[in-house]
């Protein structure tokens, strides 16, 4: 997992075509309210490297986005760089003795103190640098350790640089501290904060801007908590207060604080998962609630690395078991990839291999910093600026983020028809009904929880019957059902489904061997009724519309093809192509109702799997399974139609679909009881890494023969 030098559905869409002749033509005054920043101010670059290095990364940011801090190779050794606009790259140098090496986390509000660490011996020190008075270079300072001996690091200053924030330690424990310059501005007082336990190590990784609240993290050799830390007003000490944890964690590390310190970001743990979290103090400054972000395209890991001088912009990194995806996250919007966050202002990078994370923002969040792959293979760092980051719709930026939120209402629908295929019909029908009998039926119902392609639940009912032909080798079923879905997307939007299915299924027990193919077909029509919202949290834009998908299943199962001790094992390989199709449809209300195209789309699917069977008791069967799930086609339907701004200006869209995941895993369980020979209980229970399928879902199914 790279996270080199860490501190210890949201929506991928590219916009194809903006075709804005039109909008010019019938106002450009009224698109000017709408935008009144220009879009040529809209730009990403890599920052380059020092002389005689391939490798570079940003930590820091100015306030205004124009001064960028970090360390890159050169041809010396690892080396602190600040990056500016004009000046381009140059390196800080590093502290007297050691060998040659510096890196640069922080930098003031105004550019001129940035603050890391340097090798002076065999330790290395916090340091300070600051520019000279006339800009062509400065002078770098050590900040000293707590101890006489040991290592010391600095990972934030405030807003003037008078106070830098960091962790000292003596070789056994690290604590973490805050040094504060003298009115002579030559020195300053190293004070270390202590720790949440009477024993174990603290690091602070970010300070307010006034330098009264430092954040970090407290280990107590089993467990690490996000803490707080607030300065006495007197300016004597202070009061360190954990954060806890998100629900299901037991550790939490805080990486950036607003400026005021009443928002703190990080990530919790719960020894397999991290997830980038918020947490907001309460009214009375002295408690707060932790909020979890999310993750990127169906990942399983978050980090949040920076937040806005507001807390209202958070930036990090989020890992999906294979790939880095730098993010932002805001309020009204939720988490976006920087890079899906650049391509909806119009700004390629195409010419990169990635974008891994994003390490800090600027204070008002239009300004992102992080580090990447660029088209060399090497790390570099990145500096990417979205003028518009306002709160309303403004310009076409949040405007297309807006309409690219229809893109989810397809996932949602692919999702409701995979709870039937996967879920109610997740083993075949001669595995699944009673069998003692030429007849049979069962009544079953499905819910699953989806966080990572939204934030809502679906869920069905379903009864069905099934006959024996050719001596109960050949098994035919039909059944009816009800599924329905509600999920809350970004930017405070909800789509809302609801129809019915029926589907048909014939399985083959082929003879002589433990063979059982199965072809399963549905067809169903549902009613979404969707509101669309917009940054601004003004009114939403409202439309419904009729959806339909047609779905066929071909499965082969081979019963029990071995076993290991007392345990049966059923490997399964099953190819599914699902057609969904959205009617087009008029939105009414909100700042820009539109008209959108009918949209289709044909999913491909292959799943193999494998269930071990273990009987508890002539009753009761235990089934775990796991399955590996592979989406052949890489990209959801394309949105496109036209928006009415305004009621002034028309503005037509054609939005590229966003990228699909294609790979994931799926785990579940089943407990099967018969109750007599003629009725049986199933429960069952799935988690998903990623996908179409729901992240955690159960079931039930009661099946009689008669």
């Amino acid at each position: 997992m790279l996270r080199t030098l860490s501190k210890n559905q949201n929506l991928t869409f590219v916009p194809r075509k903006l075709n804005l002749a039109l909008a010019l033509a019938l106002g450009f005054t009224t698109l000017a309210t709408l935008a009144p920043s220009a879009h040529a101010a809209d730009s990403f670059a890599g920052l380059g490297d020092l002389v005689g290095g391939n490798f570079s990364q940003a930590f820091g940011v100015s306030a205004d986005g124009t001064v960028v801090v970090g360390y890159s190779y050169s041809a010396n050794g690892p080396e602190a760089f600040r990056w500016t606009q004009a000046g381009g790259m140059v390196g800080l140098g590093d502290l007297a003795g050691g060998i040659f090496f510096s890196l640069a986390r922080g930098v003031s509000a105004d550019g001129t103190v940035v603050v890391g660490y340097s090798n002076t011996d065999t330790h290395n020190e916090a340091f300070r640098w600051v520019a000279n008075s006339s800009g062509t270079g400065g002078v770098m300072s050590g900040l000293g350790r707590l101890g006489v001996v040991g290592s010391s690091y600095a990972n934030g200053v405030s807003a003037d640089g008078n106070v830098v924030v960091g962790n000292s330690n003596n070789g056994n424990n690290s604590e973490a501290f805050r040094w504060v310059a003298n009115s002579s501005g030559t020195g300053g007082v190293m004070s270390g904060l202590g720790r949440l336990g009477v024993v174990g190590n603290s690091y602070a990784s970010g300070v307010s801007a006034d330098g009264n609240v430092v954040v970090g993290n407290s280990y107590d050799g089993n467990n690490s908590e996000a803490f707080r830390w607030v300065a006495y007003s007197n300016g004597t000490g202070g009061t360190m207060t954990g954060l806890s944890f998100l629900t299901g964690h037991n550790s939490s590390y805080a990486s950036g604080v607003s400026a005021d310190g009443a928002v703190v970001v990080g990530y919790s743990n719960n020894g397999i998962i991290n997830e980038a979290f918020r947490w907001v103090a309460n009214s009375n400054g002295t408690s707060g609630v932790m909020t979890g972000l999310g993750f990127v395209n169906g990942g399983f890991h978050s980090y949040a690395n920076g937040v806005s001088a507001d807390g209202n912009v958070v930036v990090g990194g989020s890992f999906d078991g294979t790939n880095h995806e730098a993010f932002r996250w805001t309020q009204a919007g939720g988490m976006l990839s920087v890079a899906s966050w650049l391509s909806t202002a119009g700004v390629s990078t195409a010419a990169w291999a990635r974008l891994n994370e994003a390490t800090a923002t600027n204070s008002d969040g239009s300004v992102v910093v992080g580090y990447g792959t660029n088209a060399s293979s090497h790390g570099e760092a990145f500096i990417a600026r979205v003028a518009n980051t306002g709160t309303g719709i403004v310009g076409l930026t949040d405007l297309t983020m807006s309409l690219a939120a229809q893109s989810a209402v397809h996932a949602q629908l692919e999702g409701l028809t995979s709870l039937t295929l996967n879920g109610a019909h997740h083993r075949p029908l001669m595995d699944m009904a009673m069998s003692d009998g030429q007849s049979c039926g069962w009544v079953s119902g499905d819910l699953g929880r989806v966080n990572s392609n939204g934030n809502g639940w679906t869920g069905l009912t379903e009864v069905g019957a099934c006959h024996d032909f050719a001596d109960k080798a050949l098994r035919a079923g039909l059944g009816v059902g009800h599924s329905q879905s509600s999920i809350n997307q970004s930017l405070n939007g909800r789509s809302q489904l609801s129809g019915e299915y029926v589907l048909a299924e014939l399985d083959w027990n082929i003879p002589n061997t433990g063979l059982i193919a199965s072809v399963l077909g549905m067809t169903g029509r549902w009613r979404a009724d969707v509101n669309r919202g917009y940054s601004a949290g003004t009114s939403s834009s409202k439309g419904d519309t009729d959806l339909n998908s047609s779905s066929l299943r071909a499965r082969l199962d081979w019963k029990d093809a071995f076993s290991l001790g007392a345990v049966s094992f059923t490997p399964h390989a099953q190819y599914t192509a699902t057609r969904t199709q959205i009617d087009g449809f008029q939105e009414t209300g909100g700042t820009a109702p539109a008209r959108f195209d009918s949209q289709s789309h044909t999913a491909k699917e292959s799943r193999v799997g494998l269930t071990g069977a273990y009987s508890i008791s002539d009753a009761t069967t235990f089934l775990g399974r796991t399955e590996w799930v592979h989406r052949f086609d890489g990209q959801a339907a394309s949105l496109s139609g036209d928006a009415n701004v305004l009621n002034a200006v028309t503005l037509p869209f054609d939005i590229r679909g966003n990228n699909i995941r294609q790979n994931w895993v799926r785990v579940g369980a089943d407990v099967i009881h018969a109750f007599s020979a003629r009725n049986r209980l199933a429960i069952s229970g799935n988690v998903s890494s990623a996908g179409q399928d729901a992240d955690l879902s159960a079931g039930v199914s009661w099946n009689i023969m008669f």
